[in-house]
């Protein structure tokens, strides 16, 4: 069975730590061949590192690998140095998953396996929008080739469809882009990642240098993987689907097969709805008669994990008092 990791950065925050919780639980219940995923968090922030373990004993069932950015790294990169964590220690396992923290594992993701034909290979969704376009920043079929050439590469084609040409951004902007993935949710192969690994830091501050942009790490990845000459793929939109109207409306055939959903900041607040498992099991109870279609997305999203992990607390008390 090959073996698999999710790498998520957060803060150590109450919210991060029950999104930690229901992904771990998404992942362990409804993952499918990668349901036995190693969770790998990288913690960031500037203070005291603490045993999490410790501090939150009901993340133990999950094995979760916590790893805390190094302090004065974050002092002068800010999350930025949380994210880079995850590509500190050289990956063994077969398929990497970087991951944010507010996503759900909907479905299985065996089908993953079939967009990474080769050792080399990588890939995710394109993100919604091109990243000039998404910050205001100028004409992306002019920049986007000018930031591959400030990187000293050649600009690879510009073969991937954008999802959010035409229902997100205007028509007259570009349609296509090179392999610029949402980070929400990429993943690849073990020699894929390793060879990111060795250039990403370099690849983002080129990109940070020449966007200043909060998309820099999305394109220096996209510098990555072209400087690599790696095998990039585009997955469909139901592995890195938004809890946004606009979605659903606009992409019904992936809707109903969601497999990953990235629920971002609302309706379901990450950081307002989420600091305790009571929290969000109290938000999806509010919204259990909701004709809202995005809320009644993520009540079924949430229901379904919230009720697994009930399952697995009676469960370990029957064990215990057994």
């Amino acid at each position: 069975m090959p073996q698999s990791q999710f790498h998520i950065p957060i803060s150590p925050t109450p919210s991060f730590f029950t999104m930690v919780h229901m992904l771990a639980e998404s992942v362990g219940s409804f993952a499918g061949a990668f349901s036995d995923a190693r969770i790998v968090v990288s913690v960031g922030e500037d203070v005291e590192p603490f045993d999490i373990d410790r501090a939150r004993p009901e993340l133990a069932p999950y094995g979760i690998e916590w790893r805390w950015t190094d302090r004065d790294l974050f002092r002068r990169h800010s999350y930025f140095a949380t994210g880079l964590d995850r590509w500190a220690v050289p990956f063994e396992c077969d398929y990497v998953i970087m991951a944010d923290a507010d996503i759900l594992i909907l479905g299985p993701l065996d089908e993953l396996t079939t967009f990474l034909p080769t050792s080399s290979s990588i890939a995710g969704v394109i993100a919604t929008k091109p990243p000039f376009t998404a910050r205001g920043a100028g004409d992306d079929a002019v920049r986007w080739p000018d930031l591959y050439r400030a990187a000293g590469l050649v600009p690879p084609p510009f073969d991937f469809p954008i999802p959010g040409h035409g229902p997100q951004y205007h028509r007259s902007g570009i349609s296509h882009a090179p392999a610029y993935y949402n980070f929400g949710f990429v993943v690849g192969t073990r020699d894929a990642m390793n060879a990111v690994r060795d250039t990403f830091h370099e690849d983002y501050v080129v990109a940070d240098e020449f966007m200043q942009s909060v998309l820099a790490a999305q394109a220096g990845l996209g510098l990555s993987i072209v400087r690599h000459e790696l095998d990039a793929s585009a997955l469909p939109l139901r592995y890195n689907f938004w809890s946004q109207d606009k979605y659903l409306a606009n992409f019904s055939e992936e809707a109903r097969n969601i497999r990953v959903l990235h629920y971002l900041n609302g309706p379901f607040r990450k950081h307002g709805d989420s600091e305790s498992i009571s929290d969000a099991e109290s938000w999806v109870e509010a919204r259990s008669n909701t004709s809202d279609p995005v809320e009644r997305l993520l009540v079924t999203a949430l229901e379904n994990v919230l009720t697994r992990i009930k399952e697995r607390v009676s469960g370990a008390e029957l064990a215990r008092d057994g």
